[in-house]
């Protein structure tokens, strides 16, 4: 969509620098071109930071634009003078606003309706950069009718203001301030509001930038208190979601038993409905069509599921198959279209949703929707790859579970980890960066495997099953091996999926719990292993990584027992075990496990004392015993 931004407004939301931009001379007239070196000036000077120089810069200009009738120069003269003006003062100071309504009274009538626009803008600025002050406010601030004291209002005063800054930007239907931005062309005032990507034709006048800053501020749903008891909801069974003009004849606010005048939701329910009556009788259908298909899809996000989710899904994918008919082969069909497959998505049939897609970069390739509809075939067609098994591998062996989606097949690898000195170098176990993934893919394979993928034709995540006797892990020495997946041949980085994971060929296992002691157990036979040597590894955090300092050893006894002393302090503890079995050493290491202290309570006791009287007065003397 096309998006106008007020260039001041810009400026004072965004940040305390005085930022106007460059314009481009384009369809200036002469005299407007030879104050462009003026503008220049005082451009220069904002950069700078000089705000008197640029006052200096700008005398005269103010004065023959209204004298040559160019009011967006105009106005951009007086906004310009009044945050130069205001320069030396911190971004969230309201004094701009305050002077800028002073300004505005002073204005010429034709260079009004837009600085209104300005100061609505700059006031809702100020409020989202102070909002946090507002909201620890209680009620009852600074007298709301002096626009000096706004720092010191509450919030349902604030918010008030910003509301009624929008509704006379925006104006009365009929009135001569509307009539007037509605006159203006949109193209003629590009000194004051930024171009888009989007043609003029989105945005066609003045009144219709106005409109979308006030529905912007209208969706946000701010209201400056709790939502009353009888807050007007927008339920998706409503007229909101019927066709065009059904939704014309709609009007919640009139109806007597809507009793919540100022919802945010109403605002945006009657903006809508004056916009899209605006653009109804256009030529060119682009505005209306935008306006239309805007209203469908804030209505879908916003409106309350009173008959179920499955009925506002329905009733939205029947709105957008209408407008998406009747706007024949204009682009906002494309993005109706789009807004369609994005639905098939979410429900999970993401044949269909590619159908769509698909249809729509054919039929209008160079259209705002095809690029998205191009992210969206690419997010369903991405490779994905994953596993699980379990950590530690010994007979009976286990399986390799592999997640994937648009893939035939896996190519495994088992290489030798040195885990231990990558641990004490401080670095994570289930994290690489780009240098240390090309070490891990350089390391020299051990076992290799490759197997065959079911198909995913429907784009879903699939699970297969691959047992850990394809990798013949028999003659594997016991050892710590990283397990590498790849959906290429080569495990190359480029245009590749790689999943990788740490597991251990070993008969050992550790059963530990917070307090630092624990058991050793053999993995084949579920008998303790007596007399294997346990250390215990607790780590803290240093510059950023987690260093970790050994503690022990410790030896198990014969029901292979341990307890290590452990720090009483947060912090996170790895055992590890070794022990020689049949000839071979063996090794078991547990995931990082959390250190809580262990602090004894202190002792205490309780006396209940009963007395004769219910009540004793101050300084009354009490004996027990």
């Amino acid at each position: 969509m096309r998006e106008c931004v007020w260039r001041h407004a810009s400026a004072a939301i965004l940040s305390s620098v005085l930022v106007l931009g460059v314009f481009p001379m384009t369809g200036w007239g002469a005299e407007e071109g030879r104050r462009s070196e003026a503008w220049g000036r005082v451009q220069q000077a904002l950069d700078e930071g000089k705000p008197k120089t640029a006052l200096e810069s700008l005398a005269g200009i103010e004065q023959a634009a209204i004298a040559e009738e160019a009011w967006a120069e105009a106005a951009r003269a007086i906004a310009t003078r009044v945050l130069a003006t205001n320069g030396d003062r911190p971004g969230d100071d309201p004094q701009r606003i305050v002077d800028l309504a002073a300004a505005i009274e002073q204005a010429p009538q034709e260079a009004r309706g837009v600085l209104e626009a300005i100061r609505a803008n700059w006031t809702w600025g100020y409020f989202q950069m102070n909002r946090w002050r507002y909201q620890q406010r209680t009620q009852g601030g600074a007298d709301a009718k002096n626009l000096a004291t706004i720092a010191e209002w509450d919030l349902p005063t604030i918010v008030a203001e910003i509301r009624r800054r929008f509704a006379t930007a925006v104006g009365a239907a009929g009135s001569p301030e509307r009539k007037l931005l509605q006159s203006l062309p949109v193209g003629e005032w590009s000194m004051l509001i930024e171009k888009g990507t989007q043609p003029d034709a989105y945005r066609p006048t003045v009144w219709d930038v106005v409109v979308r800053n006030a529905l912007e501020f209208s969706h946000s749903g701010e209201r400056g208190l709790v939502a009353p008891e009888d807050a007007f909801e927008l339920v998706a069974s409503s007229p909101a979601l019927n066709a065009r003009d059904e939704f014309l004849t709609w009007e919640p606010e009139a109806d007597a038993a809507v009793t919540d005048k100022e919802s945010p939701v109403l605002d945006s329910v009657r903006l809508y409905r004056e916009l899209i009556e605006f653009h109804k009788n256009d030529a060119d259908p682009t505005a209306l069509l935008d306006a239309d298909l805007d209203r469908i899809l804030w209505v879908a996000g916003a409106a309350i599921a009173d008959d179920g989710a499955a009925a506002l899904t329905a009733r939205k994918q029947a709105a957008l198959e209408a407008f998406a008919a009747g706007a024949g082969t204009h682009e906002t069909a494309a993005m109706a279209r789009y807004q369609l497959a994005e639905l098939a998505r979410a429900d999970g049939d993401l044949v269909e949703a590619r159908t769509i897609a698909a249809g729509v970069i054919e039929s209008q390739p160079k259209s705002p929707a095809a690029s998205l509809c191009k992210n969206l075939i690419a997010d369903i067609e991405a490779k994905s790859l994953s596993f699980t098994t379990e950590r530690s591998w010994g007979a009976p062996w286990p399986t390799i579970r592999v997640g994937y989606r648009n893939l035939t097949k896996v190519h495994l690898r088992l290489a030798k980890a040195d885990w231990l000195s990558r641990m004490l170098a401080g670095k994570p176990l289930e994290w690489f960066d780009e240098q240390e993934q090309k070490a891990l893919l350089a390391l020299p394979a051990v076992r290799t495997h490759a197997a065959e993928l079911p198909a995913t034709p429907d784009y879903q995540e699939r699970q297969h099953d691959i047992p850990v006797a394809a990798l013949d892990p028999q003659g594997l020495e016991p050892g710590a091996y990283w397990l590498i997946a790849s959906a290429k041949p080569d495990f190359s980085g480029d245009d590749n999926v790689i999943f990788v994971g740490l597991v251990r060929v070993t008969r050992l296992a550790i059963v530990a719990g917070h307090s630092g002691a624990g058991h050793v157990v053999d993995i084949a036979t579920g008998e303790p292993v007596a007399g294997a040597a346990v250390k215990a590894f607790v780590g803290s955090w240093q510059n950023g990584r987690e260093q970790f300092k050994e503690h022990g050893p410790a030896t198990t006894d014969k029901d292979g027992r341990f307890e290590i002393a452990l720090p009483q302090a947060h912090a996170n503890v790895m055992f590890v075990a070794s022990a020689t079995l049949d000839g071979r050493k063996h090794e078991a290491v547990t995931d990082r496990t959390h250190l809580w202290p262990q602090a004894a309570p202190h002792p205490h006791g309780t006396i209940v004392l009963v007395t004769d009287r219910g009540i004793h007065r101050p300084g009354q003397l009490v004996h027990s015993k």
